[in-house]
This record gives structure tokens, C-alpha cells and sequence, in this order.
């Protein structure tokens, strides 16, 4: 998606995202100068360049599924520019184990220890599916989570979930925690359908993600509105 003086990092939406969203103003010299410095000072995950992974794992016509979160994990080698999701090989963060937790209860099966290794990332056999994996913000600063939330990215995820909202297909719309589910009102029509709880981070998966059954629900209702659900263990 090429924009005058816009930088790399912003050049990289595919198009197929790009032209759902190129109607939209937004300050992308006001979001890389801020990103820029950070990197230039600090380090920042994820790695420069995919900050827009989660895109590029799903276009449009395939998303059946978003899971929205807050921003990316901040520890050295873990955000890949999936949300919740971790390099290969990499251990899992305690939001990550929660989610797994949770998933296993919710749908009475093991986790598949094979996907740790996916190439494509912990939850990478999410995205084949269909999942969006998008934070509401898309950069952090190592060991500093938030720290990224002033610089305007909202603008950018909140187009992008504007644009899933417009497309035709059943969505199943998962959001944890509140700064996604400050996007819920982007979802009013009947074709979608939202599905909140809490954040699954230690210090608030107790007090309601844990028993949501998310992805129980989010399959009950695709098969309801003629939709596969999603094989969420892989």
C-alpha cells in the first residue's frame, strides 16, 4: 500500500487490505515518527516489518474469525506480528498458556504439542484458518506494555475492523479486553456477531476469560449462520 513519504513499515498492508481501507485519513507521519524513534532508542517488537503479519497471514476473503487483544508481547523473540501468537519454538507467554488452558476446557480436546514448532508461529494454524489475529495496537517497547498506545495506531486497527464489519460474510468477532473491546460498536450488523471477556493475562483471566468458551461459541455460531467452524486445535 504505497503512500508519498510514507514509511516501509506502512508500505507493507497488502493491497487486498490496503484498498478496503485507502479511503481513510489517517497521521502515518505522526504514527512512523513515533514508531521511528522508539526503535531508534529503545527495542521494539515486533521486528521491524511485521508489524503487519497478521494481514498478511489473512486477506479479507478468508477471515471467518477475529480475535482482537491489546498490543504485542514484550519480551525479546516473542511477538511476531500475530496476536497472542509466538515465534516457533519460543515458550509461551502466561497469556498464551491461558488461552490454551481455555481452549482446552471449552472444547474437550488436547492442545497439539506439534504446533509449538509451526514455522508460521504458536497460533499460526489459527490464521490458515481463517483467524484474524489483530491487536489493537501493533508495536510495544521491550518490557513496557502500553507504551505504544499514544501513537495512533487505533487509527489504522480501527479501519481494519471497519472493514471486516463491511464484508459480507458470518464474523465471528472475539475481543479481550477492554481496549478491544472499545471496538465493538464497529460491529452492528446482523451478519456478525461479538463475543467479549476479559483479557487472558494473569491479572485478569480469572475474573471472566476463564469459563467464556470462546471458541465454542464463536464455532456454534458460524455453524448456525452455514459456516465450517473453525479446528482450532489444528
Amino acid at each position: 500500500m504505497k503512500h508519498a513519504s510514507v514509511p516501509a513499515f506502512l508500505d507493507d498492508i497488502p493491497q487486498e487490505w490496503g484498498d478496503l481501507i485507502k479511503h481513510v485519513t489517517f497521521d502515518w507521519e505522526r504514527l512512523n515518527r513515533a514508531v521511528e524513534q522508539e526503535r531508534q532508542v529503545h527495542p521494539c517488537y515486533p521486528p521491524r516489518g511485521k508489524e503487519f503479519e497478521a494481514l498478511l497471514s489473512v486477506p479479507p476473503s478468508r477471515v471467518r474469525v477475529v480475535i482482537c487483544g491489546q498490543d504485542p508481547y514484550h519480551g525479546p523473540g516473542q511477538a511476531h506480528g500475530l496476536a497472542f501468537s509466538v515465534s516457533a519454538g519460543v515458550p509461551h507467554p502466561p497469556s498464551l498458556r491461558n488461552i490454551i488452558k481455555e481452549a482446552q476446557v471449552d472444547l474437550e480436546s488436547p492442545w497439539p504439542l506439534e504446533q509449538d514448532f509451526d514455522p508460521a508461529g504458536a497460533l499460526g494454524h489459527w490464521a490458515r484458518e481463517g483467524v484474524l489475529l489483530l491487536n489493537d495496537v501493533l508495536t510495544v517497547r521491550d518490557g513496557a506494555p502500553g507504551s505504544h498506545a499514544s501513537f495512533g495506531w487505533q487509527e489504522v486497527t480501527g479501519a481494519i475492523l471497519d472493514a471486516v464489519a463491511q464484508l459480507d460474510e458470518p464474523i465471528a468477532v472475539l475481543l479481550w479486553g477492554k481496549p478491544a473491546q472499545r471496538h465493538a460498536v464497529r460491529f452492528t450488523q446482523d451478519q456478525h456477531a461479538v463475543f467479549e471477556a476479559p483479557h487472558p493475562s494473569p491479572l485478569s483471566a480469572y475474573r471472566g476469560f476463564f469459563g467464556a468458551k470462546p471458541f465454542s461459541k464463536a464455532n456454534a455460531w458460524l455453524e448456525a449462520h452455514g459456516k465450517p467452524g473453525v479446528n482450532w486445535m489444528g
